[in-house]
């Protein structure tokens, strides 16, 4: 039976269209929502789909590139209570570091990014890079 996947099922891609057996289809993958026939209007449907989130993912992909260009080399400070030794009463979290680099440089984070953010514990400088796919930006963090 012919069918086009609509979600990511190992070894197969969101968008492939496979023969795979009938009882796979009708007892797994349909129930699930995972796959449809492969009829030629559902085929039609799905490369529109594909092309939209392709569309989308770009336009993401930039909005990520402007991002990481206004990071880039900037200077972040978070003003925070520390002891005299320098330790902080309350780590700086991820959240509370990108709410103030879209305070202070206006640039939004991504919700992946905001995760490969750093929990900080020390008053000081220190440095952060965020990656991307093959994009990278590194930015001072002063506490």
């Amino acid at each position: 039976m012919k069918v086009i996947f609509l979600a990511a099922v190992p070894p197969h891609k969101l968008g492939d269209v496979t023969n795979v057996a009938s009882g796979y289809a009708l007892n797994f993958l349909f129930p699930r929502k995972l796959a449809q026939a492969a009829t030629p209007e559902a085929e039609k449907a799905a490369r529109q789909r594909l092309e939209k989130r392709s569309r989308a993912l770009a336009k993401a992909e930039a909005g990520i590139g402007v991002a990481f260009a206004a990071l880039q080399g900037a200077t972040v400070k978070c003003p925070a209570k520390a002891a005299p030794s320098g330790k902080l009463y309350a780590a700086l979290n991820p959240a509370a570091i990108a709410a103030t680099v879209q305070e202070t440089l206006g640039v939004t984070l991504a919700p992946g990014l905001v995760a490969q953010l750093p929990t900080l514990k020390q008053a000081g400088t220190h440095p952060v890079t965020l990656q991307h796919g093959g994009q990278h930006a590194t930015f001072t963090v002063t506490v």
